[in-house]
């Protein structure tokens, strides 16, 4: 019991000290990646259930990469490729973190010893309301440069869909509930019609080179 009262804001301000401290020490990589890491749990733990703009999403993975890099001494590459016009539209909060964390922990590494994870979102035609218009809808794609495997090691597509609708159990690693997670705090905000689903894409290589990749799909409302 004592441990879980132990004050959230003890826990990032000393982050911000130490980190401080490093600098001063001149460690600047040591003290940036102490200094994501309390931005990162500022952002969990104030207010978790409002909505939060795409950009502050993307503001808090980017930090999250930051340490991942510090981790595997900067084998990892990443690109985010969300359009302006985009980044004020509004969204749970950490739908993007935990698909990334996958990719960097369940997806292949490459050929180069790096993990390549990236980003990409567009704005798709979504149904047709009651008054014959169509309603705007956001779709957000995590990839991993080769194979994708979130939570169960050679999970399929089908299997993993099944699971986010309630149709299957899959055997689970580490954090294995944070799609889960994910898939239902869309759907609480915005209604079964969005969420999560995974996917194949093919193409990833020229002639037997080419594989599939599985691709996580956030599908959302264009709702600013």
């Amino acid at each position: 019991m004592l441990q879980a009262q132990v004050n959230p804001h003890f826990l990032y301000n000393t982050l911000d000290s130490v980190s401080c401290m490093a600098m001063i020490k001149g460690e600047v990589e040591l003290s940036r990646t102490l200094s994501a890491l309390s931005k990162l749990f500022r952002y969990n733990i104030h207010q978790p259930d409002k909505l939060v703009t795409l950009k502050e999403e993307a503001e808090i993975v980017n930090y999250y990469i930051g340490i991942q890099k510090f981790r595997y001494e900067n084998h990892i590459c990443f690109t985010c490729d969300i359009p302006e016009e985009m980044l004020l539209i509004r969204v749970p909060k950490m739908i993007l973190q935990p698909l990334v964390e996958n990719g960097i922990f369940y997806g292949s590494v490459n050929a180069d010893g790096r993990r390549h994870i990236g980003i990409c979102a567009e704005f798709q035609a979504g149904t047709e309301r009651k008054n014959g218009k169509k309603e705007e809808r956001v779709s957000i794609r995590i990839w991993n440069e080769r194979e994708m495997r979130p939570n169960a090691p050679g999970a399929e597509v089908g299997q993993l869909n099944d699971y986010l609708n309630g149709r299957c159990e899959l055997k689970r690693r580490n954090g294995g509930l944070g799609v889960l997670n994910v898939q239902e705090r869309i759907r609480l905000s915005f209604g079964e019609s969005y969420g999560l689903h995974y996917e194949y894409y093919e193409g990833c290589g020229e002639g037997e080179r080419e594989e599939k990749r599985m691709v996580a799909v956030l599908e959302l409302p264009a709702f600013i």
